[in-house]
């Protein structure tokens, strides 16, 4: 069990359900977060190179995703935690000072979740990450990105919500092994 999955299994403690138990967890942002974060730390006066990050950033992390997506996204703080029970998946607000999980955003049981997406790599100027999009029963697009550092998280949270999702809802087929 990774710090991270330690750290939301503590912070629901009191928010499981009987028998819920935090199987992984990753940090992630929003789609398009991590170029927002990048650019906010480019110190000002870079000439072409804040230009070309900025045009990027632009895009509001709307290039190299699951062309699915085009439903109504659940808005997502800059700076997230996912997470995933053997019944939920979990979306955190992360701490400014730890970046560690702190406030429950959104929630949806495994039963509601329509399709998972592959995830698809943003080369990114500055960033480097991998994009992830699900959908909900509503119709709504949950969509996050993991920093390439977290890959092998990232793909191991994929792994198991794709393990206790119905065979018919993953319309990608398997998800890339951890």
């Amino acid at each position: 069990m990774s710090y991270l999955t330690r750290k939301v299994s503590r912070r629901m403690k009191h928010g499981l359900r009987d028998g819920e138990l935090v199987v992984n967890a990753t940090p992630a942002a929003r789609l398009g977060g991590m170029r927002e974060l990048a650019a906010t730390a480019l110190p000002n006066g870079l000439g072409v190179v804040g230009t070309i990050a900025g045009s990027r950033i632009g895009a509001g992390g709307r290039v190299n995703i699951d062309p699915r997506a085009a439903g109504s996204r659940v808005s997502l703080p800059q700076r997230c935690t996912v997470a995933v029970t053997n019944l939920r998946l979990l979306i955190f607000e992360n701490s400014s000072l730890t970046n560690k999980p702190k406030t429950l955003v959104y929630e949806v049981p495994r039963e509601q979740i329509e399709w998972i997406g592959e995830p698809v790599a943003d080369p990114g100027l500055l960033t480097k990450t991998e994009r992830v999009v699900i959908g909900v029963r509503g119709p709504a697009i949950v969509g996050w990105e993991v920093p390439r550092v977290y890959t092998r998280q990232g793909h191991a949270l994929l792994a198991e919500l794709a393990r206790q999702t119905a065979p018919d809802r993953q319309q990608d087929g398997p998800i890339p092994p951890a």
